[in-house]
């Protein structure tokens, strides 16, 4: 069975959206610490480009569902095929950046000395097996900052990767009406998870 015709097309929409969704995700990074109500009412303006997060992550779900939907996943190789080309889209550049970081790390531990009790090769080697989603050590004796931390959106993209070809098919024996039915729920669902994962403390969200 060939693929869906709309694979092959660019979508101008999803485009522009990827553009509002990093602009969201990258503004969210530099808040300005101040007392003054209008930067205060701005800050939490943009911390709600936290979202941006989600919005690449409903992307992608919708866009390998787009693609992979009319493929038959049970011909040989076609698993194969759809790992490699998964792995190559995110893991390369991730790898790039972390041996592009490693001036910095050395900088920044030099200055501020490795977190107690802090296992090194452990700490290096989460970041290369992409497991920021799970793995939160204190990098410095100073700070609760980490290195490369935003890769814990690769590990949650790379554990999505790696069930999607066993979720496809049984989301597509589901009946259209059970799947609309379906979207409010999750909505509520989410709605719910928010509301009792919330971090009060630090105004974000532990979930």
């Amino acid at each position: 069975m060939s693929s869906s015709p709309i694979v092959n097309q660019n979508v101008p929409g999803l485009t522009a959206l990827r553009f509002f969704a990093a602009s969201m995700v990258f503004v969210v990074h530099y808040a300005v610490k101040s007392t003054d109500p209008i930067t205060e009412t701005i800050n939490k303006l943009f911390a709600r480009g936290a979202g941006g997060v989600t919005v690449f992550f409903l992307l992608s779900g919708f866009l390998l569902a787009m693609i992979y939907t009319d493929r038959d996943m049970s011909k040989p190789g076609a698993m194969r095929k759809y790992y490699v080309a998964r792995i190559a889209r995110i893991y390369p550049l991730y790898l790039f950046a972390i041996v592009l970081h490693l001036p910095f790390l050395y900088w920044w531990v030099s200055s501020h000395g490795w977190g107690p009790g802090l296992n090194v090769p452990v700490y290096i080697g989460s970041k290369v097996l992409m497991q920021d989603a799970w793995y939160f050590p204190t990098m410095s004796a100073t700070t609760s900052a980490d290195w490369l931390g935003q890769g814990w959106t690769l590990t949650c993209e790379a554990v999505f990767y790696a069930f999607f070809p066993f979720i496809l098919p049984l989301v597509k024996r589901i009946p259209t009406k059970a799947l609309w039915l379906a979207l409010p729920l999750s909505l509520i669902a989410l709605t719910v998870l928010t509301a009792m994962f919330k971090d009060t403390a630090g105004g974000g969200f532990s979930l």
